[in-house]
Protein backbone atom coordinates (compact mmCIF):
# COMPACT_ATOMS: atom_id res chain seq x y z
CA UNK A 1 0.00 0.00 0.00
CA UNK A 2 1.34 3.40 -0.98
CA UNK A 3 0.33 6.27 1.25
CA UNK A 4 0.53 9.89 0.25
CA UNK A 5 0.55 12.98 2.48
CA UNK A 6 -3.24 13.17 2.55
CA UNK A 7 -3.48 9.54 3.72
CA UNK A 8 -0.92 10.18 6.46
CA UNK A 9 -2.78 13.23 7.71
CA UNK A 10 -5.93 11.12 7.99
CA UNK A 11 -4.09 8.54 10.06
CA UNK A 12 -2.65 11.21 12.35
CA UNK A 13 -6.01 12.99 12.77
CA UNK A 14 -8.73 10.32 12.39
CA UNK A 15 -11.40 12.60 13.86
CA UNK A 16 -11.31 14.77 10.72
CA UNK A 17 -13.65 13.73 7.97
CA UNK A 18 -12.26 12.99 4.55
CA UNK A 19 -13.58 15.29 1.84
CA UNK A 20 -15.49 13.69 -0.99
CA UNK A 21 -13.72 13.95 -4.30
CA UNK A 22 -14.96 16.81 -6.41
CA UNK A 23 -17.11 15.80 -9.37
CA UNK A 24 -16.60 18.02 -12.38
CA UNK A 25 -19.99 18.10 -14.07
CA UNK A 26 -18.65 20.49 -16.72
CA UNK A 27 -16.51 17.66 -18.15
CA UNK A 28 -19.69 15.90 -19.25
CA UNK A 29 -21.69 18.77 -20.74
CA UNK A 30 -22.32 18.63 -24.50
CA UNK A 31 -21.54 22.01 -26.03
CA UNK A 32 -21.86 21.14 -29.69
CA UNK A 33 -25.04 22.58 -31.25
CA UNK A 34 -25.74 19.43 -33.29
CA UNK A 35 -25.21 17.24 -30.23
CA UNK A 36 -27.64 19.35 -28.20
CA UNK A 37 -30.16 19.16 -31.04
CA UNK A 38 -29.96 15.33 -31.12
CA UNK A 39 -30.31 15.15 -27.33
CA UNK A 40 -33.37 17.42 -27.39
CA UNK A 41 -34.93 15.36 -30.19
CA UNK A 42 -34.51 12.22 -28.13
CA UNK A 43 -35.79 13.86 -24.93
CA UNK A 44 -38.87 15.20 -26.71
CA UNK A 45 -39.48 11.76 -28.23
CA UNK A 46 -39.51 10.42 -24.65
CA UNK A 47 -41.81 13.25 -23.49
CA UNK A 48 -39.19 15.26 -21.60
CA UNK A 49 -38.86 18.97 -22.23
CA UNK A 50 -36.92 20.13 -19.17
CA UNK A 51 -35.18 18.87 -16.05
CA UNK A 52 -32.22 17.26 -17.80
CA UNK A 53 -28.86 18.48 -19.06
CA UNK A 54 -27.18 17.90 -22.42
CA UNK A 55 -24.56 15.26 -21.74
CA UNK A 56 -21.69 13.53 -23.44
CA UNK A 57 -19.87 10.49 -22.16
CA UNK A 58 -17.26 8.08 -23.46
CA UNK A 59 -18.37 4.45 -23.39
CA UNK A 60 -16.58 1.28 -24.34
CA UNK A 61 -17.41 0.00 -27.83
CA UNK A 62 -16.59 -3.72 -28.21
CA UNK A 63 -16.74 -3.53 -32.02
CA UNK A 64 -13.82 -1.11 -32.17
CA UNK A 65 -12.27 -2.28 -28.88
CA UNK A 66 -12.09 1.35 -27.83
CA UNK A 67 -14.10 4.19 -26.43
CA UNK A 68 -16.65 6.25 -28.33
CA UNK A 69 -18.24 9.52 -27.35
CA UNK A 70 -22.01 9.30 -26.99
CA UNK A 71 -24.64 11.97 -26.52
CA UNK A 72 -26.86 11.41 -23.52
CA UNK A 73 -29.49 12.87 -21.25
CA UNK A 74 -27.52 13.87 -18.17
CA UNK A 75 -29.10 13.64 -14.73
CA UNK A 76 -26.91 15.22 -12.02
CA UNK A 77 -26.86 13.38 -8.69
CA UNK A 78 -26.41 15.07 -5.33
CA UNK A 79 -25.40 13.84 -1.91
CA UNK A 80 -27.39 14.47 1.28
CA UNK A 81 -25.88 17.95 1.52
CA UNK A 82 -26.95 18.73 -2.07
CA UNK A 83 -23.44 18.85 -3.56
CA UNK A 84 -23.20 17.33 -7.05
CA UNK A 85 -21.20 14.13 -6.64
CA UNK A 86 -21.98 12.24 -9.85
CA UNK A 87 -24.20 11.86 -12.87
CA UNK A 88 -26.30 9.21 -14.55
CA UNK A 89 -26.47 9.21 -18.33
CA UNK A 90 -29.26 7.90 -20.58
CA UNK A 91 -27.44 7.32 -23.84
CA UNK A 92 -29.65 8.42 -26.71
CA UNK A 93 -30.93 6.11 -29.46
CA UNK A 94 -29.25 3.02 -27.96
CA UNK A 95 -31.07 -0.25 -27.39
CA UNK A 96 -28.26 -1.90 -25.44
CA UNK A 97 -26.21 -0.46 -22.60
CA UNK A 98 -28.58 2.48 -22.34
CA UNK A 99 -27.34 3.74 -18.98
CA UNK A 100 -23.95 4.57 -17.54
CA UNK A 101 -22.82 6.61 -14.57
CA UNK A 102 -19.82 8.61 -13.45
CA UNK A 103 -18.86 9.74 -9.96
CA UNK A 104 -20.82 8.81 -6.86
CA UNK A 105 -24.56 8.51 -7.37
CA UNK A 106 -26.88 9.96 -4.79
CA UNK A 107 -30.17 11.68 -5.54
CA UNK A 108 -31.53 13.27 -8.70
CA UNK A 109 -33.75 16.07 -7.39
CA UNK A 110 -36.41 18.11 -9.18
CA UNK A 111 -38.36 20.78 -7.37
CA UNK A 112 -41.53 22.77 -7.91
CA UNK A 113 -41.79 24.32 -4.47
CA UNK A 114 -44.40 27.02 -4.66
CA UNK A 115 -45.21 27.18 -0.97
CA UNK A 116 -44.54 25.60 2.40
CA UNK A 117 -44.85 21.86 3.04
CA UNK A 118 -44.27 20.40 -0.42
CA UNK A 119 -45.15 16.78 -1.11
CA UNK A 120 -42.05 14.60 -1.43
CA UNK A 121 -42.30 11.98 -4.17
CA UNK A 122 -39.63 9.26 -4.23
CA UNK A 123 -39.14 7.53 -7.58
CA UNK A 124 -36.80 4.81 -8.78
CA UNK A 125 -35.61 6.01 -12.17
CA UNK A 126 -34.48 9.39 -13.45
CA UNK A 127 -36.77 9.29 -16.49
CA UNK A 128 -39.78 8.35 -14.34
CA UNK A 129 -38.92 11.11 -11.88
CA UNK A 130 -38.64 13.59 -14.74
CA UNK A 131 -42.02 12.59 -16.22
CA UNK A 132 -43.71 12.76 -12.82
CA UNK A 133 -42.16 16.17 -12.05
CA UNK A 134 -43.26 17.61 -15.41
CA UNK A 135 -46.83 16.39 -14.78
CA UNK A 136 -46.93 17.78 -11.23
CA UNK A 137 -45.38 21.08 -12.31
CA UNK A 138 -47.90 21.46 -15.14
CA UNK A 139 -50.74 20.97 -12.62
CA UNK A 140 -49.26 23.39 -10.07
CA UNK A 141 -48.49 20.81 -7.38
CA UNK A 142 -46.17 21.99 -4.61
CA UNK A 143 -43.63 19.18 -4.73
CA UNK A 144 -40.12 17.80 -4.68
CA UNK A 145 -39.40 14.71 -6.77
CA UNK A 146 -36.42 12.75 -5.57
CA UNK A 147 -34.95 9.89 -7.58
CA UNK A 148 -32.89 7.23 -5.88
CA UNK A 149 -31.32 6.12 -9.17
CA UNK A 150 -32.25 2.44 -9.02
CA UNK A 151 -33.74 -0.30 -6.91
CA UNK A 152 -32.33 -0.42 -3.42
CA UNK A 153 -33.42 -1.94 -0.14
CA UNK A 154 -33.10 1.18 1.99
CA UNK A 155 -32.68 4.87 1.30
CA UNK A 156 -31.49 7.50 3.76
CA UNK A 157 -33.28 10.68 2.77
CA UNK A 158 -31.36 13.95 2.87
CA UNK A 159 -31.81 15.47 6.31
CA UNK A 160 -33.58 18.52 4.86
CA UNK A 161 -36.38 16.23 3.61
CA UNK A 162 -36.84 14.20 6.80
CA UNK A 163 -39.16 16.87 8.23
CA UNK A 164 -41.57 16.65 5.29
CA UNK A 165 -44.62 14.76 6.52
CA UNK A 166 -46.23 14.02 3.15
CA UNK A 167 -43.92 11.50 1.47
CA UNK A 168 -45.04 9.27 -1.37
CA UNK A 169 -43.21 6.33 -2.90
CA UNK A 170 -43.73 5.85 -6.64
CA UNK A 171 -43.34 2.28 -7.87
CA UNK A 172 -41.98 1.94 -11.42
CA UNK A 173 -44.14 -0.94 -12.65
CA UNK A 174 -42.56 -2.63 -15.67
CA UNK A 175 -45.38 -5.06 -16.46
CA UNK A 176 -43.83 -8.11 -14.78
CA UNK A 177 -46.40 -9.12 -12.17
CA UNK A 178 -44.12 -11.70 -10.51
CA UNK A 179 -41.32 -9.19 -9.92
CA UNK A 180 -43.86 -6.52 -8.86
CA UNK A 181 -45.29 -8.78 -6.13
CA UNK A 182 -41.85 -9.33 -4.59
Amino acid sequence: IILNKKDLSRIERPEESVEEPTFHLSHYIERDRNGKYRINQYAHYRGMYEGYLHGRVNVYDPESDGFKRRNALLFPHRNGKFAITGAKFRIIWENKDRFTARGRLGFYILSNTIGPNPILYIAESETSANSLWMFLKKHGVNCIVLCIGGVTSRVELPEAYMKLSDRRLVIDYDGDEEIYQQ
